[in-house]
């Protein structure tokens, strides 16, 4: 078969003369108190220096040299000011200010109005982290998936983000990215040594509380993963029985961040077990399609390093993911079938073979050969400056070309063969159009989910008979339902609607230890509250727990809202069975073994 954040936040730049009336917060502890108070200079953004210099912010970015924006405020005169005007680095713009926080315990509570007008995509939020003092971040909250959007009146909203054992110093302040306008105002922080749950969310629920509760049934249906699983084939048994019991065709396997050794381990592990017992014959990579079909025609002949590295993006280039890789290389050679393919958009070039053979099922293969290399030129150029206009149209009129070639064809291989060339120009297009969206919006989100969904669902649709396909990718990719921006549809959830009960949605999250972000650096896996999903689950005592959640007779309490931690640091609220099928839980986790690159 041929197919397949953490945010960066930069610190440095002081905020001068700029449009944005951010006022920090210059803080001193007043100790002794249950909850402390600080200090805040200029809180509510009246203070500037020769009228045109914010004091005690720092950016991400030159903001520019306009006057303070004061048209609109939540009190006093000024308030700050965001639009899609204002200069972005990576597409965000990013204010912030901190301070030391060795003696300090409990949660930090950062509170601030927010105001928006045509806010449809990106980010408006108040954002804070904790950071050890060997600079490695410990937890983050930047307001995921509850940010607001559209046209909103001033309304009040609060992170609480509790300090984990470690931390030196505690960095805040707020957040844009993509269209319309934005105003921040009357910021407020507060220290309180007892456990405060965020504003914006509901209470942890029962399920949570007492984890000790979990005897009986919820206990039973725990099934312990050894390390070496191959090797004890009974281990994933359970999953076999239950997949054949819904008649499941496709086992998405996520993973809360990309960055850890056990979750690949456990997911290759499985991808053989299944393999060999289940009629598993295909591994869906969140990769680029026509790099992982390239490797996929000649793994036999390939290293399976150089394997990796071409197919998957490079937060997989690891060491676990090569075995997975020899694994299905010698698979082959044994003549048991299992192709690698690819279901992401996000491919920088087309390869001059795929060029050569799309203008070969046209009727002018030389002045289509030219149209596509003139528009994959103009691609590049685009992705730099961001204008993209009319580059779209040759990829959509070739689309049209062979879906009217196609009509005339009767062979199977064939007609599977143009589908393939169809789905690239496809998928060019959708990439396309994601570039023109704003970093961590709704839109960009949208786009580029769908098209991967679209992309899976697809290649279902031609799995022999009776064989599955297993799907890897992030948690938030392949849960059924998931807390993203207002107004986003993940994949998970278009395909859940798509196959039905053909699915099944396996979540990984991690307990304890350390995991790599996706530029490779390791940070701190903030130690699990009881009253989050991985305080429950590490209550099990065990290293790697499965539970399934697809189980009618499985406790009811899954069914609540309960607090998990997104890359093992950002706090979400997910309902677990309405998300996941199942959930698989390490609860010691260590960052892979990476490539040189």
């Amino acid at each position: 078969m041929e197919w397949m954040k953490i945010f960066k936040f930069w610190e440095g730049k002081p905020v001068k003369k700029c449009r944005v009336t951010v006022a920090f917060l210059f803080v001193a502890a007043v100790g002794g108190a249950q909850a402390n108070d600080f200090t805040v200079r200029n809180p509510s953004f009246e203070e500037w220096e020769g009228g045109l210099s914010l004091k005690y912010w720092q950016a991400n970015v030159d903001i520019g040299d306009s006057m303070p924006h004061c048209a609109n405020s939540h009190s006093g005169k000024c308030a700050i000011y965001l639009s899609k005007a204002t200069p972005t680095r990576g597409g965000m713009v990013q204010l912030h200010q901190s301070l030391p926080a060795s003696e300090l315990s409990g949660t930090v509570v950062l509170a601030g109005w927010i105001r928006t007008k045509n806010h449809v995509s990106g980010i408006s939020a108040l954002w804070i982290k904790t950071v050890s003092k060997e600079g490695k971040t410990l937890a983050l909250d930047n307001m995921y998936g509850r940010t607001p959007h559209g046209s909103t009146d001033w309304t009040k909203y609060e992170i609480h983000q509790k300090i984990p054992p470690g931390t030196a110093r505690i960095v805040y302040g707020v957040l844009f990215s993509g269209d319309g306008e934005s105003w921040f105002d009357d910021i407020h922080l507060t220290v309180n040594n007892s456990t405060v749950d965020d504003g914006k969310l509901s209470a942890a629920p029962e399920v949570a509380a007492r984890p000790t509760e979990f005897s009986g049934s919820g206990a039973e249906r725990l099934h312990n993963f050894s390390a070496s699983a191959l090797e004890k084939r009974i281990d994933f048994k359970i999953l076999k029985d239950i997949l054949d019991a819904r008649r499941a065709q496709i086992v998405a396997l996520g993973e809360s961040g990309h960055g850890v050794s056990e979750f690949s381990t456990v997911k290759s592990d499985l991808i053989k077990y299944l393999h060999e017992n289940a009629r598993v014959s295909v591994v869906a990579f969140e990769s680029p399609m026509q790099s992982c079909a390239e490797v996929n025609t000649v793994l036999e002949s390939m290293d399976a390093e150089a394997a990796v590295r071409k197919c998957l993006f490079q937060v997989w280039h690891t060491k676990e993911v090569v075995e997975l890789f020899k694994y299905i290389k010698s698979a082959r050679a044994a003549g048991r079938t299992l192709d690698i393919v690819g279901f992401d958009i996000q491919e920088p070039k087309f390869k001059p073979a795929i060029i050569d053979e799309i203008s070969r099922n046209t009727s002018d293969r030389e002045s289509t050969a030219r149209a596509l290399q003139i528009a994959e030129k103009k691609l590049i150029v685009a992705l730099k400056d961001k204008q993209f206009d009319g580059i779209e149209k040759t990829y959509r009129d070739l689309e049209t070309v062979l879906r009217q070639r196609i009509k005339g064809m009767s062979r199977v291989d064939e007609v599977a063969r143009i589908n393939y060339l169809i789905s690239l120009l496809t998928a060019r297009q959708d990439y396309i159009s994601m570039q023109q969206t704003a970093l961590g919006g709704s839109e960009r989100l949208n786009r580029r989910d769908a098209a991967m969904a679209a992309n899976v669902q697809l290649l279902a649709e031609n799995l022999p008979k009776g064989d599955r396909m297993v799907v890897w990718a992030h948690n938030s990719h392949v849960a059924r339902n998931w807390p993203g921006p207002t107004g986003s549809l993940m994949m998970g959830e278009r395909l859940s609607t798509a196959l039905s009960a053909k699915l099944y949605a396996i979540g990984l999250i991690m307990g304890n230890g350390r995991a790599s972000n996706n530029a490779r650096q390791v940070y701190e896996i903030t130690q699990p509250e009881s009253t989050t999903l991985e305080g429950v689950l590490s209550g099990q005592k065990c290293k790697v727990c499965f539970v399934n959640l697809s189980d009618s007779q499985q406790d009811t309490r899954w069914k609540q809202k309960i607090y998990t931690r997104n890359w093992g640091i950002n706090i979400i609220q997910i309902t677990p069975k309405l998300s996941f099928d199942g959930l698989i839980f390490v609860n010691e986790v260590s960052p892979p073994k990476y490539l040189t690159r």
